[in-house]
């Protein structure tokens, strides 16, 4: 998979999540909501135990933060193309670009809250703001992966993120 075609994949994720946060934010159950937070909990729990690494070893594909924003969304069409035919693709690259996006202590934190906004979002049922929560995380997870793939300075990919 060239560059251009991983940043073609990239943006794609950002649009589809973006509407599966708006529609999750509409149609979450609020035990579904709650087991966001506890997805986040484990994330954050095993990252300090483990690291990047301890995060990858617990975490199974049905259970992940992004997959359970997806499935509460309920829209069958994005459940299929993202769980099934994006997720798969980017399964390549995902454990060298959450490696690469989450190197750094500063990173971390910075998702946390990103994560944090999008659960508020969906907690409070704003779907605009579900939306644009995820899109900014998925951006700015983007914007920095790419910049280091392509062998940009960190400012450059701080700035653009």
């Amino acid at each position: 998979m060239s560059l251009d075609d991983l940043e073609q994949l990239l943006t794609t994720r950002e649009a589809l999540e973006g509407m599966a946060s708006r529609q999750a934010a509409e149609n979450m159950t609020l035990h579904e909501t709650r087991q966001l937070r506890v997805r986040l909990a484990a994330f954050e729990d095993s990252y300090r135990r483990e690291g990047v690494d301890g995060v990858f070893r617990v975490r199974s594909a049905g259970d992940d933060l992004h997959t359970l924003i997806v499935r509460g969304s309920r829209n069958r069409w994005l459940i299929d193309i993202i769980c099934n035919e994006l997720y798969p693709l980017l399964q390549i690259c995902r454990f060298q670009s959450t490696a690469v996006t989450l190197r750094t202590r500063q990173r971390i934190e910075v998702v946390h809250r990103e994560h944090e906004a999008i659960i508020v979002a969906i907690e409070r049922r704003d779907a605009d703001a579900a939306e644009a929560a995820m899109r900014a995380h998925l951006v700015a997870s983007r914007t920095i992966l790419m910049a280091q793939l392509r062998g940009e300075p960190p400012a450059t990919a701080v700035a653009g993120a």
